[in-house]
């Protein structure tokens, strides 16, 4: 395997983020918010696979074609967020061959409930928005806008 190559079994889940472009175009350019940039910056720095986690959408590749939304997952009742989870968890599954690492960069609402969902199927970890930016550093996520 390339150095280039992403480590075929470390994946980064990223929260997606309440601000957003205007228009339809693929999700890792329709996020503004500075903690999606800084962990997509983190996963390209790291080499991981990325996914996106979209409250709306559930999971989305970076390249996945959406259009604007205004949705809060955090919004939804505990049982709607366990049913969230458990399509995510579902759609984790089809997507990731298990045994394969995963680092959960999202919110607790995005997270928790999916962690418990796999934990028997992947190594799961999260990362903390601190130790993201402290690994990156702000300059590079600053200006950080590609996706390869």
């Amino acid at each position: 395997m390339s150095s280039t190559s992403p480590s075929a079994h470390e994946y980064a889940l990223i929260g997606c983020s309440k601000k957003k472009l205007p228009m339809r175009m693929p999700a890792w350019s329709m996020y503004l918010g500075s903690s999606f940039a800084t962990f997509m910056a983190y996963a390209r720095v790291r080499n991981l696979n990325r996914f996106v986690l979209s409250g709306k959408h559930g999971l989305l590749t970076p390249y996945s074609i959406i259009e604007p939304y205004d949705f809060d997952l955090e919004a939804m009742t505990h049982v709607e967020q366990i049913a969230w989870s458990n399509d995510v968890a579902e759609q984790i599954r089809n997507a990731i061959p298990p045994g394969s690492i995963l680092t959960f960069m999202a919110g607790p609402a995005y997270t928790n409930n999916v962690m418990n969902e796999l934990e028997d199927e992947f190594t799961c970890g999260s990362l903390s928005i601190e130790d993201a930016r402290k690994f990156v550093g702000d300059h590079y996520t600053t200006n950080y806008r590609d996706p390869s």
